[in-house]
């Protein structure tokens, strides 16, 4: 006989009960009444109600097999865990904005947030303080009002609104969906659960710090040494490795990682033994961290991991700043690593080392990625980088929705001068060796959550709109404890940057073309603003545009964008092409089949056509302003013609 449920027993209980109270009273009225056909009547509804009752039950059951079959098939994109559903509630607006740079993928969604997540975020921020604005007329030194301007900066009230503009998506049965998909997740996966302001936990054992080591015993000795002077807590929190791909030195690296093995815990020694078949340092450079990325997220499977070159020393807080910072990763899907180094940390031009802004340039120099970003990156990871590994991360496209954050005062410094390339006495060494090292102690951060993509645009759009709006011309003149907004071009931004003190070759640190320093002399909070990206924070009459009636096509082998343009009955204007300088561009009018990346050429940019180049079948951008005339026998240049 089968066991049924308490509650299908009840319900044919109550069914018989019926049927023979209505026996009952039927016979009492004297009416005729067959008592076995009645009896069988009953038992069969009884029956019935209980075959629909577990028929029910399966439905529901399958069902949610099904769902979560299909979940489990579905990617993620940039979450993992419960947090989304967090996130959803820690944002004043839910919906992401879009990136300003063009791109094919439209941005990520989150439902809306509920009226006590609002009045949680009321609560995280501070009012400006007057008193501090206040106090910045009239300061006698240079340095002191720079930190009053940092005061005020920092107390600028965030808006609700977006910068770059947003749909107000996510709400609904969508994101009601991918809330329940992620607590499904979380219920059964062994990733931490990280929420906003969470640190990472210690002896989590899934958080691995990897140091990159290639033939220098000495350089290793005191990468290794700075980290073993860190909090003990905050080792705690993380495995270690030290990877290796360069076998005659293994010995000598090995003997001092097992020196270590007190200070740091658990550390292991990783080999790469397969070696790459190409002998460029940009080869083999790129092979190793490929190797350490594998082992890390594939053989290890970490959830979370720091990858720190040999020539880099760490702050006091290092450790702690990635511990503190983590949840970024996991909450904000435009971010997709945390780093320690800034470009332009010049000793003379950065003083507050609890400030940590946004960048859609690539850092290095001790970073942090989750497990899935290298999954994304893998698939087209190059074979030759050919001007290194970190600049096809910077420029190939394949991140192009998304940053990183980075600290105004690194928490990491350079001090090997005989590597690949870093010589003694270089311009390169000489800058590195001027680079500030923070000296802030552990738990000093504070809350990070301005970081997030909606409050952080929103305080730079604030301080946009206060700041006086000068020309690159007028830099010279700018004063002592003043907010600047300055827009500046491509073409111009070499000379500026010289002129600042800052890396020239590029705008390093932007965030989505605006880059922030102080003057280096009157230490004038400067926002520098690309005219072509940065249209979200400036006036409209100092944005650039891209021509409405633009011809964007593809030149023969060996022709410049003037040839180009002459023939389609066009001309070519330098400005349009600096528009076009991008890898989704260039993938819209060439196959790209062995990627794209960062060059340098008078005919960027391009797709590289000879099978003898080692960069053949590639698309290039540049660094550099386009110009007309460039050309090369081996590329197609990719042109922008203007009637």
């Amino acid at each position: 006989m089968p066991i049924r449920a308490p509650t299908e027993r009840k319900s044919a209980h109550r069914a018989l009960r019926a049927a023979r109270g209505g026996q009952k009273e039927r016979k009492s009225r004297g009416g005729a009444f067959d008592d076995s056909a009645n009896l069988r009547r009953a038992v069969a509804v009884a029956g019935l109600l209980i075959f629909l009752s577990i028929f029910g039950l399966a439905l529901v059951r399958m069902h949610e097999v099904a769902v979560a079959s299909a979940d489990e098939d579905r990617p993620l994109h940039r979450f993992s865990g419960p947090d989304i559903r967090v996130m959803s509630q820690v944002m004043e607006e839910a919906p992401l904005t879009a990136a300003v740079k063009a791109s094919p993928r439209p941005p990520p969604a989150s439902p809306p947030p509920s009226p006590d997540a609002a009045a949680k975020v009321q609560k995280l921020r501070k009012p400006a303080s007057s008193a501090a604005a206040g106090s910045l007329v009239g300061s006698d030194s240079p340095k002191h009002a720079a930190e009053l301007v940092d005061q005020a900066i920092d107390k600028t009230p965030a808006s609700s609104k977006s910068l770059r503009g947003s749909s107000k998506g996510g709400s609904g049965k969508a994101g009601a969906n991918m809330t329940r998909l992620q607590e499904r997740r979380s219920a059964t996966s062994t990733f931490i659960s990280l929420h906003k302001g969470d640190v990472l936990p210690v002896g989590t054992d899934l958080v691995t710090l990897v140091v990159i080591a290639h033939d220098k015993a000495d350089c290793l000795k005191k990468c290794l040494t700075s980290l073993a002077e860190s909090r003990d807590e905050d080792k705690k929190a993380f495995k270690f490795a030290v990877s290796l791909d360069h076998p005659p030195a293994f010995s000598n690296l090995e003997a001092v990682a097992e020196s270590f093995k007190s200070s740091l815990p658990g550390l292991e020694v990783w080999k790469k033994t397969e070696q790459s078949h190409m002998n460029a340092a940009v080869v083999k450079i790129s092979e190793h961290f490929r190797f350490a990325l594998t082992e890390t997220f594939e053989r290890r499977e970490n959830e979370f991991a720091i990858f720190l070159e040999t020539d880099l020393v760490v702050a006091p807080d290092f450790l702690w700043y990635f511990r503190a910072s983590a949840w970024l990763l996991r909450m904000d899907p435009t971010l997709y690593c945390i780093s320690a180094w800034n470009d332009n940390g010049n000793k003379d031009l950065v003083f507050n080392d609890k400030r940590i802004f946004r960048t859609d340039y690539f850092p290095g120099l001790g970073w942090m990625i989750e497990r899935k970003t290298w999954f994304e990156l893998k698939p087209q990871w190059p074979a030759f980088p050919s001007t290194g590994w970190d600049h096809w991360l910077r420029h190939g496209g394949i991140l192009e929705d998304r940053g990183c954050i980075s600290p105004e005062v690194p928490r990491t410094h350079h001090f090997d001068e005989h590597g690949t390339n870093v010589k003694k006495k270089s311009s390169l060494a000489k800058t590195l060796a001027n680079m500030a090292l923070s000296k802030l102690q552990p738990e000093s951060l504070g809350d990070l959550s301005y970081l997030m993509q909606e409050e952080y645009e929103s305080a730079l759009q604030e301080k946009a709109k206060a700041a006086t709006l000068i020309q690159v011309a007028d830099i010279p003149q700018t004063q002592a404890a003043t907010t600047y907004l300055v827009p500046y071009s491509r073409e111009e931004y070499t000379k500026m940057a010289k002129s600042l003190k800052i890396v020239p070759g590029q705008p390093r640190t932007h965030y989505h073309g605006v880059v922030e320093t102080r003057h280096p002399t009157t230490l004038a909070w400067l926002i520098l603003a690309d005219r072509r990206m940065s249209g979200f924070i400036l006036p409209p009459s100092e944005v650039w545009r891209p021509s409405l009636q633009r011809l964007v096509g593809p030149a023969r082998p060996n022709e410049s964008c003037e040839d180009f343009c002459t023939r389609s009955g066009q001309r070519c204007v330098a400005k349009e092409l600096a528009f076009i300088n991008q890898c989704n561009f260039l993938r819209t009018h060439f196959s790209c089949e062995a990627g794209c990346g960062q060059n340098l050429g008078a005919d960027l940019p391009c797709y590289v056509t000879s099978s003898k180049r080692d960069t053949s079948r590639q698309c290039l951008t540049t660094d550099a302003a386009p110009t007309c005339s460039g050309k090369h026998p081996d590329t197609q240049r990719l042109c922008a013609c203007v009637p």
